[in-house]
């Protein structure tokens, strides 16, 4: 397992959750709400602490494997929902921790739960945080299965398997065609109802004489 290469990206991981807290802090700003400033800048704070020392050392860690990934995917939503739960703590929208790791998690998720009784009583800045959560990981979570999917063509292109294709032309692991393909070509259709003859053209030939089509070979009609 390459840890630098784990540490790499939640620390990257981080610096974005850390961006994405910079309108909440700028709403509260403008609305002066001073409590709100002061939770989202001991949140950051806390973040550039972290965030140096999960860098360290990491310098051109670019190689992620299967195992890698998972501990990345797992990692990143315990970590970056810590961080997500400490403005509504700091603040005083949500004293305790558990509640407030709860309500992040339910934001990251948008599973739509919460331990709030009046959302909207929130500070603006705590409320655009909220809500900026519920569409945060979702959009986060098409981004990771396009990486996913790049993984995987990938590793057929490695194992020298060519990537199939869906009628978008985007490349899929995509079994299911191949087996209807097969399938279709074993089904029992009548064919050779129309026989050509020397000149090209097409003569019926009797009911008799159609062969049906079939897994293994089949006698004619009449015969």
């Amino acid at each position: 397992m390459n840890i630098k290469s784990i540490r790499f990206f939640l620390g990257h991981l981080l610096w974005i959750e850390a961006a994405f807290m910079l309108p909440a802090l700028l709403i509260s700003l403008h609305y002066r709400e001073m409590e709100t400033v002061c939770a989202f800048l001991y949140t950051m704070g806390l973040m550039a602490i972290f965030i140096p020392l999960l860098l360290l050392k990491t310098r051109g860690e670019r190689k992620v494997y299967a195992r890698d990934g998972l501990v990345i995917v797992s990692l990143s939503w315990i970590v970056l929902s810590i961080f997500g739960a400490l403005p509504f703590v700091f603040s005083g929208c949500i004293p305790r921790f558990v509640d407030a790791l709860f309500e992040t998690i339910s934001g990251f998720t948008t599973t739509g739960a919460t331990v709030l009784t009046d959302v909207e009583a929130l500070p603006r800045g705590v409320l655009y945080w909220r809500s900026f959560t519920h569409w945060l990981f979702p959009a986060g979570r098409h981004g990771r299965a396009g990486v996913s999917a790049h993984h995987r063509s990938q590793r057929r292109a490695r194992q020298g398997r060519p990537a199939a294709r869906s009628s978008r032309g985007k490349p899929r692991t995509c079994r299911r065609q191949a087996r209807s393909q097969a399938s279709s070509e074993r089904e029992d259709t009548i064919h050779n109802i129309f026989r050509t003859d020397g000149s090209g053209n097409h003569s019926p030939v009797p009911w008799r004489y159609a062969c049906v089509r079939l897994p293994r070979s089949c006698p004619r009609y009449g015969r």
